[in-house]
C-alpha cells in the first residue's frame, strides 16, 4: 500500500518509493519565474502583461500535455482516468492548478491597477 501522508504540494506517490516532496530544481520544466507570485503584487503593468502572457502559454502547453494523456488512457482503457489513474502527471495536474491560481491573480492585479488609474 501507498502511504499518503500531506508532505507538500508537489508528491511523488510509488508502491516501492517512500513518498517525498520534490525540491524546486526537480520539477520537470526547472524555469523558475523572474518574479515569484508573492511580489507580483509590486509589479507593473508591462511585467504583469509579460507573465500573463507566459502563464497563458505556460497552462496551454500543460493543458495539451494533460489532455494527450487523457486521450492516450481512454484508447487504452475504454474509460476517462480516475484520480488514481492520474498519478503519473500528478505534478502536471498540480502545476496546472497553480497557473490556473497565479492566472486569476493577475487579472485581479491588472483590474485593480487599472481601477486605480480611474481614480
Amino acid at each position: 500500500p501507498v502511504s499518503r501522508l500531506p508532505v507538500g504540494d508537489h508528491l511523488i506517490y510509488s508502491e516501492t518509493e517512500p513518498v517525498r516532496t520534490l525540491l524546486p530544481d526537480e520539477k520537470k520544466e526547472g524555469k523558475q519565474p523572474a518574479l515569484p507570485m508573492s511580489n507580483l503584487h509590486e509589479a507593473t503593468m508591462p511585467v504583469l502583461f509579460d507573465h500573463l502572457r507566459e502563464t497563458r502559454a505556460d497552462k496551454k502547453r500543460l493543458r495539451k500535455a494533460l489532455r494527450e494523456f487523457e486521450e492516450q488512457f481512454f484508447k487504452q482503457t475504454g474509460r476517462s482516468p480516475q484520480k488514481e489513474d492520474r498519478m503519473p502527471m500528478a505534478d502536471e495536474y498540480c502545476e496546472y492548478k497553480h497557473i490556473k491560481a497565479k492566472l486569476r491573480l493577475l487579472g485581479v492585479l491588472i483590474s485593480k491597477q487599472d481601477v486605480a488609474k480611474t481614480i
